[in-house]
């Protein structure tokens, strides 16, 4: 879920400056990747490399996710919302008419009560025993 200020600065972006924090997201993620093979390459160790890569790692990644969930932002939410809108449209239609449906046989159906001998509780006509008083019907 998108965040209040990740929706706010995604609302006034243009097209070229969502391809600019696709791009920077991108290229945060690149160099990260690079460190983590720099430091995991067989050969001399680098302990200046390997430093970097060990502190900027944890902070390279959620920059680069933040920076590629803001540039994909509008297009992701105008996709679902073209993809979901028919789909939508269609269960909407069906509980509408299965709703209709519902309730004209509720209201047209008439239900059969029989009425106990012992203790005059109504009980649906398919009932052997009274719910109330327990006595057979």
């Amino acid at each position: 879920m998108a965040s209040p200020a990740a929706m706010r600065i995604a609302g006034r972006l243009t097209d070229g400056q969502r391809w600019a924090f696709r791009i920077a997201g991108l290229s945060v993620w690149a160099t990260m990747l690079w460190l983590v093979s720099y430091v995991f390459l067989p050969g001399p160790p680098q302990s200046g490399v390997w430093l970097l890569g060990l502190l900027l790692c944890p902070l390279l990644l959620p920059l680069g996710a933040w920076l590629l969930h803001i540039g994909f932002m509008g297009w992701f939410a105008s996709l679902t919302a073209g993809e979901t809108a028919g789909a939508f449209e269609v269960t909407a239609g069906a509980a509408g008419r299965g709703l209709k449906a519902g309730l004209g046989e509720a209201a047209g159906s008439t239900v059969v009560k029989l009425r106990c001998r012992e203790c005059g509780y109504l009980e649906t006509e398919d009932a052997k025993y009274c719910s109330r008083c327990r006595s057979a019907l």
